[in-house]
């Protein structure tokens, strides 16, 4: 090759030395991913991002569910009207003198007149119970005879038939109904017939014979306590009776 034509190409192959030195030096490392494909890693505790939502702020609303009314009602709240109620009058009535009855009596003498079921105890402080009320005579009562509420709990203090009343005094303005008549003479079913059957009457045959008396029929009265002009109602009755043609005592 002639000197002419190796000196003519000598400038360009320094131009092509060059061009590959300066693409060599532009281009990335072997090992580097292209620009494109590259993503940073997430941090390790960070949730994808679909998956993660942020919590609510403290003063959120909660669930209708669980909301409170809109407008609650006091706890002091009076129903409408309330103050426009007129109470009712009190049932009243007129409540018998019950002293010196049985306990039995007075306790029918008491519900007649609408009033309630009489409370009873021992007058004598002994605990008693007054098992059989015909059995107990009544020795004070409360409330006193007179007008009452109907509802009004009644206590009677109350003695056995044969005992005498703690503090007993005489009765005085005694209405004459109650007084006993003079039945002596008269057939026992007299007897019942005025102080009632619901009385506590013992009839005792005085002949001598000491028969038990089971019947009102076949006998006759010889005597009486109470004793006529004394007061009988609702109180025990001892009658002294024999069979005719027998005499009494």
């Amino acid at each position: 090759m002639s000197p002419k034509s190796t000196a003519s190409r000598a400038p360009a192959a320094a131009a092509l030395l060059a061009a590959a030195a300066l693409a060599a030096a532009l281009a990335p490392p072997a090992h580097a991913a292209p620009a494109s494909a590259y993503t940073a890693p997430r941090p390790a505790h960070a949730a994808p991002a679909s998956a993660y939502t942020a919590p609510p702020p403290a003063h959120a609303a909660l669930p209708s569910e669980y909301a409170a009314p809109a407008h609650p009602a006091p706890a002091h709240a009076v129903p409408p009207h309330a103050g426009l109620a007129l109470a009712a009058p009190a049932d009243r009535g007129t409540l018998p003198n019950l002293v010196g009855r049985t306990a039995s009596s007075a306790r029918h003498a008491a519900l007649a007149e609408g009033f309630t079921e009489p409370h009873t105890y021992d007058a004598l402080g002994l605990g008693r119970n007054q098992i059989m009320r015909r059995n107990w005579k009544v020795c004070t009562q409360d409330p006193l005879p007179g007008e009452a509420e109907r509802t009004a709990e009644i206590t009677l203090g109350v003695v056995r038939v044969e005992e005498q009343c703690p503090g007993a005094t005489p009765e005085t303005r005694v209405p004459a109904s109650r007084l006993m008549p003079d039945l002596k003479g008269k057939p026992l079913s007299a007897v019942y017939q005025k102080v009632g059957y619901r009385s506590s009457i013992h009839a005792t045959d005085v002949s001598g014979q000491n028969r038990i008396v089971l019947f009102m029929k076949g006998w006759r009265v010889c005597s009486h306590r109470p004793a006529p002009g004394e007061v009988y109602a609702g109180r025990p009755v001892e009658v002294d009776v024999v069979q005719p043609p027998e005499t009494c005592p």
